[in-house]
């Protein structure tokens, strides 16, 4: 029993990694000691609604770790929100193929199935999409020491796009990217609603 539970796992997990899936991860670097306590700006590179709301729920997180957060603080930390789109492919009803290669042609064509589109048979399938790779939400911060013009800390919380949207999935970033805030972190998330 236990083996079959295991051989099931690995087939369901291996499935999901190959399709693109994965786990949602947290990676944060710290590139000077200093970071977690100065006084800290944050601000964002794109002043839409949901990227101020962020900015305010990250800004909060930050004040109950003692972080101290100062509009006119020397060191200015950044959030940024990036989606990536992901790529699909319309997959549908097909009666055969064709390739061409330096002038030469070759068409086949499903004449009579009872199982695939064809010809004779009519339609067997129904148009769909395949998913080739899933959308990204990632929310990004980074402090920069503008005197020294470098990079102090950087992290960033990402997570595969569902049917939460943008909206649903970005707020939940904002908490454990703000616990990462001057720390060294390489970790998987746990995302829940």
């Amino acid at each position: 029993m236990f083996w079959r539970v295991l051989l099931i796992g690995l087939i369901f997990g291996s499935t999901a990694l190959a399709q693109g899936g994965g786990p949602s991860r947290l990676v944060a670097t710290l590139f000077a000691d200093a970071a977690p306590v100065l006084p800290v700006a944050v601000d964002v590179y794109d002043d839409s609604e949901l990227n101020v709301q962020l900015r305010d729920d990250f800004i909060a997180a930050l004040q109950t770790q003692g972080v101290t957060v100062d509009p006119t603080a020397p060191l200015q930390l950044m959030l940024d929100l990036q989606v990536r789109q992901g790529e699909m492919e319309r997959t549908g009803p097909t009666l055969g193929r064709a390739e061409t290669n330096l002038g030469d042609a070759q068409v086949d064509v499903n004449v009579l199935s009872n199982t695939e589109d064809s010809v004779l048979g009519g339609r067997r399938s129904e148009t769909g999409v395949r998913i080739l790779r899933e959308g990204l939400v990632t929310l990004s911060a980074q402090l920069r020491d503008p005197g020294q013009s470098e990079v102090v800390w950087q992290g960033d919380a990402s997570t595969a796009m569902d049917a939460r949207g943008l909206e649903g999935l970005a707020p939940l970033l904002v908490a454990p990217l703000a616990e990462s805030y001057g720390r060294n972190v390489d970790s998987n998330l746990n995302l829940r609603p």
